[in-house]
């Protein structure tokens, strides 16, 4: 995401936030209630697609001539809007389609940081299928970790390591059973809960 910087210009109390790729006008995104048309008619008029643009003072407030405008470069997002938008634009990247957050998903998001570099973390983790906002929040613990410490390696433990199984999403964890069985372990589940034996052969 190096590439991609987040803006967010607020006027009359609206909230747009804009998207530059590589310098470039890529997304924007529009308050969920919508503009009113003679506003979002002017705003997107008078939006110059280069983001040299919108940070020269002179120029961007010369093409917005509107009340009380302001605008701010987004770093480390701490409202839960900001941050829905910033994850909204990471999923944009990586998969390549616009993500639509559930009510839940941007309540539950309020406590839980949200950083350039835990999105690529996220993203980009070996193995994982589900790039939801609650996903993210579940997870958020051991992408802090992979975001400090790098990914684990790839190689699975040659031995039954419950906790490395209770942190895998459900595809490697599958792959990681397998793998368990063909060294000969076998799968058991009790009150306390699943586990891998191997039986050693005596005489």
């Amino acid at each position: 995401m190096n590439d991609i910087t987040t803006y967010k210009v607020s006027f009359l109390g609206y909230h747009i936030y804009l998207g530059y790729r590589n310098k470039r006008l890529w997304i924007i995104q529009l308050p969920d209630k919508g503009l009113p048309r003679p506003l979002q008619s002017q705003f997107l008029a008078n939006l110059d697609e280069t983001e040299k643009a919108l940070t020269d003072y002179n120029c961007f407030y010369s093409n917005h001539k509107m009340f009380e405008l302001t605008k701010k470069q987004l770093g480390e997002p701490k409202t839960q809007q900001d941050k829905i938008i910033v994850f909204g634009m990471a999923f944009k990247h990586y998969r390549g389609v616009a993500y639509q957050a559930k009510d839940q998903e941007k309540a539950n998001i309020k406590h839980v940081p949200v950083s350039r570099k835990l999105l690529e973390t996220f993203f980009t983790t070996p193995g994982l299928t589900n790039y939801t906002v609650e996903n993210y929040i579940q997870r958020i613990n051991i992408t802090r970790d992979y975001a400090v410490n790098g990914f684990p390696d790839a190689r699975f433990p040659d031995q039954w390591d419950r906790e490395f199984w209770r942190n895998c999403d459900d595809k490697t964890r599958m792959m990681y059973e397998k793998s368990l069985v063909a060294k000969g372990y076998q799968r058991k589940t009790t009150g306390l809960g699943t586990n891998f034996v191997r039986e050693v052969a005596h005489g």
